[in-house]
């Protein structure tokens, strides 16, 4: 027939495996008017001037999107393999495509906003006829040459935001800083190659992660969340590597630039509170709040900062310092976190505090030196308090300071095994 394979009104056509053929000459392998996702198998139309798939879109109440979705799969034709007809939506993730026609595209598309190619290798053409649209591929990629002559697209020299190097010194490269992050392994080092503008949060997911600025800015002031514009964490499944250091760090290479603004530019969290998470920031890294009183870094569950002249004004709401057995001083966001370090049992507060967090022991004896400083508790309701020992047989001293409360139902204490508290 002239067409092997049609997908009409209303039809859902899913390719996964098998070989699909089409002999006749100018005739098509598949045609597709509604949707099409094609997995798997072999596509080819092997008579002169065939096309192996094409794609069409019609104003019938819904009847013909014309969606083509490709994701894998091997496509060959005597001419254009791949025809994206006005209109239409496509897709393409992966599969090798081949064209033995005379300078002929593997894709002609003709609605190249509605086009995302990001992936796939091209055999047969010279990269300029990949797709007659430059617009076609997602922003970023394009072709790339191959070893044997073929092509691949990916990823661009021109269109690389950052780089992923992991412990082996392999480099991936990414379009987004965002996917970068979020697929760095544990132990590499995510490099950024451009300034960026963000309008939502970037983040990580495994430990011992380095995001090196590279003399690059990062523009996040219109990033709101409470997560901050880089949020250094790891997620619940994520677990440092024996022998790798799970410290996470934030670095410029560069002598100048490297600079993360916004509303909170930086935030550390570890996914599970079982593993502690050290988070460390370079001297030449500039942190810049858009309200100049505001916490530059925010300390989540098991997270804490090395302690440094510069780093211990990035929090100025409050702070923890305690120092450990070498002489080595860290930042936590929390009293009880803050003790586990402390050698001598002495934890600092660095600022003034203003919130609703209260004090709370942990299990761990200690004595909280307020520096001179004021900590005011703001949580509402009557059952609020602001100091909590809630471990027994654990001694809590504070000292040096003041300590004030907004709520006149709030209790200045609540106590377990109040004989051994102070």
């Amino acid at each position: 027939g002239q067409i092997t394979v049609k997908n009409d009104d209303y039809g859902e056509l899913t390719v996964s495996g098998g070989e699909i053929v089409q002999p006749s000459e100018g005739r098509t392998a598949i045609a597709n008017n509604h949707k099409a996702k094609i997995k798997g198998g072999t596509i080819e139309a092997r008579g002169k001037n065939g096309q192996a798939v094409y794609s069409r879109h019609f104003d019938t109440k819904g009847a013909n999107k014309g969606e083509l979705t490709i994701s894998g799969g091997s496509f060959k034709s005597t001419s254009t393999v791949i025809d994206a007809q006005a209109g239409s939506k496509l897709t393409v993730t992966d599969g090798t495509f081949e064209t033995t026609g005379t300078d002929s595209y593997i894709f002609t598309v003709a609605s190249p906003e509605k086009a995302s190619i990001k992936s796939g290798t091209y055999k047969g053409v010279t990269a300029d006829k990949v797709s007659n649209e430059a617009d076609a591929f997602e922003e970023g990629y394009g072709p790339i040459p191959g070893l044997d002559g073929s092509l691949t697209v990916g990823v661009t020299e021109a269109g690389t935001v950052a780089t992923v190097i992991d412990r082996d010194s392999k480099v991936v490269r990414y379009a987004s800083l965002d996917s970068a992050l979020k697929n760095a392994p544990n132990g590499s080092t995510v490099k950024l190659h451009k300034n960026v503008i963000l309008q939502k949060g970037v983040s990580t997911s495994e430990y011992g992660v380095t995001f090196d600025l590279n003399g690059f800015n990062i523009d996040g002031e219109t990033v709101k969340t409470a997560d901050g514009v880089v949020y250094m964490r790891t997620t619940y499944g994520s677990k440092p590597v024996e022998g790798v250091d799970s410290t996470m760090r934030i670095i410029n290479s560069k002598e100048t630039e490297g600079e993360i603004k916004g509303t909170l530019p930086v935030k550390f969290n570890s996914g599970n509170s079982s593993f502690e998470l050290p988070g460390e920031i370079g001297e030449n890294v500039k942190l810049v709040t858009l309200d100049k009183d505001a916490d530059a870094v925010k300390l989540g569950s098991a997270a804490y900062l090395v302690y440094s002249d510069t780093t211990k004004d990035y929090i100025k709401n409050g702070g923890f310092k305690s120092t450990d057995l070498n002489g080595k001083s860290y930042i936590y966001g929390s009293y009880s976190s803050a003790t586990k370090k402390a050698a001598d049992g002495i934890v600092t507060l660095l600022h003034n505090y203003t919130g609703t967090d209260n004090i709370t022991s942990g299990s761990d004896s200690g004595t909280l030196d307020l520096g001179g400083n004021t900590y005011t508790h703001t949580g509402k309701g009557k059952d609020s308090k602001i100091i909590d020992v809630n471990y027994p047989n654990v001694e809590l001293t504070i000292r040096n300071g003041n300590i004030l409360t907004t709520n006149e139902f709030c209790d200045g204490a609540h106590l377990i095994g109040a004989p051994n508290a102070s």
